[in-house]
């Protein structure tokens, strides 16, 4: 096996080690996501090694950030790649790259990332949230949906993987929605025949 193929010494474990895990184990990717509003609190976090260097430690080689209005541009502190962007006309592409989003609170990113079935990690900007959007966070964790964090406790949340254990969203079912349509459809059709 693998083990009998690659034998390192001590003083060569870490560059071994890095090595095997990027030839055996493909990394994962992070998305990053503020969306339109100005959030440095939370991509000031990801600027950090500290918080990179766990990223790396469950398995990360890259983090891409949406860093819409904000200050602060990331950079690369350690052995994961970061590319960062203001905006970008859609962020479809980047959110099914992504293995884990980590999300501002607002409802279209957090459903859109969770209609993809992806692993998210919703953080609240306190000063712009408003209650529903944590209303809406906290309801979805305490079905295991996604995992709540704040940029002072989101270096501890990556670090225990606790995201890993995320349940997928069960599949969004449209008929009542689908009938409620089309009744008002139906309605606004039979309006229209009466006035003629």
């Amino acid at each position: 096996g693998w083990s009998s193929f690659f034998v390192c010494s001590s003083s060569e474990f870490t560059a071994c080690s890095t090595f095997l895990r990027f030839v055996l184990m493909p990394g994962q990717k992070c998305f990053v996501t503020v969306g339109t509003t100005k959030f440095d609190e939370l991509v000031e976090a990801f600027d950090s090694e500290d918080l990179q260097e766990k990223l790396f430690s469950q398995g990360f080689e890259e983090i891409v950030i949406q860093k819409g209005k904000s200050r602060a541009t990331p950079v690369a502190r350690g052995r994961l790649r970061v590319a960062v962007y203001e905006y970008k006309p859609s962020l479809q592409e980047d959110m099914a790259a992504a293995d884990l989003i980590v999300s501002h609170a607002g409802a279209g990113s957090v459903m859109e990332s969770l209609r993809m079935g992806k692993k998210l990690v919703v953080v609240a900007n306190q000063a712009l949230m408003d209650n529903h959007q944590m209303e809406l966070a906290d309801a979805m964790a305490a079905r295991g949906l996604v995992d709540v964090a704040t940029p002072d406790n989101i270096a501890q949340v990556m670090g225990s993987g606790r995201y890993k254990q995320l349940k997928s969203p069960p599949p969004l079912d449209l008929g009542p929605m689908r009938e409620i349509v089309m009744k008002s459809v139906g309605e606004l059709k039979g309006s229209e025949k009466k006035k003629i």
